[in-house]
């Protein structure tokens, strides 16, 4: 790729700041929605293991996580999927302070 800064490539450069910008604006507008959907997706998730008498571990939980029938109903349910997209930033969050 070129390294010349074309007006193409300037133009393209300010969109995807426009839409950085846009997008950090909408997640501060959400974040309280993400939260409390990341809350109820991991409490949905333990009494369905308790429920089936499954193991609750992180390991399960990455597992469930993912699970090609999400992936699919991903597609038709925005709201699932940046639900899903906030328990796999706590999962990272939490293997990233394990290892510190």
């Amino acid at each position: 790729m070129s390294t010349v800064l074309t007006p193409e490539l300037m133009e393209k450069l300010e969109r995807l700041r426009s839409l950085e910008i846009e997008a950090q604006e909408l997640r501060a507008e959400l974040q309280p929605w993400l939260d409390n959907a990341c809350k109820q997706y991991l409490v949905a998730w333990l009494e369905n293991q308790m429920e089936k008498g499954q193991d609750i571990s992180i390991l399960e939980l990455k597992s469930n996580l993912s699970d090609l029938a999400y992936h699919s109903a991903m597609n038709d349910n925005v709201a699932l999927w940046h639900q899903i997209s906030e328990v796999k930033k706590l999962l990272a969050i939490y293997e990233t302070n394990r290892k510190t």
